[in-house]
């Protein structure tokens, strides 16, 4: 009887012992299907971020064929300013007239400062 019960206790605890296995196998489960959501949620973020900055880009190739002669200046694939805002020009950088600063690339910076150099001489 006693071996019995000894027997029945050791099974307990394999039994245990193996449900605590299994449980722990679920959660590492849950753990991977969580991140792939997660991975896949940000991949389509990244798809749409990128989408949308090619749209903003062609939007700004458009607004910029439009205001062309009206004081516009693309300073930067990403900004089309109005030079009556520009409160310099200097170190590949604009400063507009509100204190932010706005990026010029190296490949755009001479024709940048020449227009607003320009621009300025004339007002």
């Amino acid at each position: 009887m006693k071996q019995h019960r000894q027997r029945n206790g050791q099974e307990g605890i394999a039994m245990i012992i193996v449900v605590c296995i299994m449980a722990v196998l679920v959660m590492m489960s849950l753990a991977l299907l969580l991140a792939s959501s997660v991975m896949t949620q940000n991949a389509g973020r990244v798809k749409d971020q990128e989408q949308s900055r090619i749209l903003a880009v062609s939007l700004a190739d458009e607004l910029e064929k439009e205001l062309q002669g009206n004081d516009f200046i693309r300073i930067h694939q990403s900004y089309l300013v109005n030079m009556k805002h520009i409160e310099k020009v200097s170190r590949y950088e604009a400063l507009l007239k509100n204190g932010i600063k706005l990026e010029i690339p190296k490949a755009r910076y001479k024709f940048v400062e020449e227009t607003f150099v320009s621009y300025k001489g004339e007002l």
